[in-house]
Order: C-alpha cells, then structure tokens, then sequence
C-alpha cells in the first residue's frame, strides 16, 4: 500500500495529520484529495486532523464517488478506514425489468469493448445481479 503525504498551503502540515486508509470495490479506483491527486486504492494517506477533507474515488466505467473524511473526537477522523463502493456509471435509478436489459446491454458492450479487466467485469455483473435481485 503506498503512503501519501499531503503537504497543505497555509493549513496544518501533514506532520500534524493522521493516517487514513482509503479502499474501494472495485480497487485500483483514483483517488484525489481536495483536487490534488493522491494514488490509487488500497493506500494510506496523511489528513488534518483539525478539519473536514473533500474525496474523490473514481474509475473508468464507474460512478465517481465523494467522501468527506471529519475530525471526530480528541485525535480521531472517520471514517477510517474509507470505503468507497464504486456504482457501475450506467446503472439507473430504478430497477424495471426494461432498465436490467439496458444495464445487461451495457454489460455486454463493456465486455466486447476489451477495455475492462476480468475483476472489474465480474464486480460489475454481481453488482447489477444484486441491484436488480437476478
């Protein structure tokens, strides 16, 4: 896992933060930390302690997701460790039966296209079987 250091203009130094792990389903998702790029999951980063952080967990083919990360209590930030559950960016709001052949459609061009690993393919079918209880 890498370890990243943030060094903040006019804020509190990352010597002065505290550790939190950033993890993702699907992993290998990005991960940028008030704008500025930080690495990909599973890493650990260094965060104020003293104030809320804006993140940004994103993949091609998924949903991006934003996350903020808050002091809680004497020396703490939650959530640590963060999860971010990545939505497949095609997936709809309701699940019809008209929406599932859309979303098996997708599924299929995404498979066809080569452009996707074997993981994320089979983190997304799962997801769409859940999603729409198939």
């Amino acid at each position: 896992m890498a370890l990243v250091s943030l060094a903040l203009v006019g804020c509190q130094s990352a010597e002065n933060g505290k550790n939190v792990k950033i993890l993702s389903e699907p992993t290998g998702a990005s991960v940028c930390i008030s704008g500025v790029e930080a690495g990909m999951t599973p890493l650990t980063v260094s965060l104020p302690q003293y104030f809320s952080t804006e993140l940004r967990v994103e993949k091609t083919g998924f949903k991006p997701e934003l996350i903020t990360v808050s002091p809680s209590g004497k020396d703490a930030l939650k959530p640590n460790p963060v999860r971010a559950q990545l939505i497949p960016a095609f997936m709809p709001d309701d699940p019809s039966k008209a929406n599932y052949e859309v979303a098996q459609q997708a599924l299929q061009w995404m498979k066809d296209s080569g452009q996707y690993d074997k993981k994320d393919l089979a983190y997304i079918e799962a997801y769409v079987k859940k999603y729409f209880r198939k």
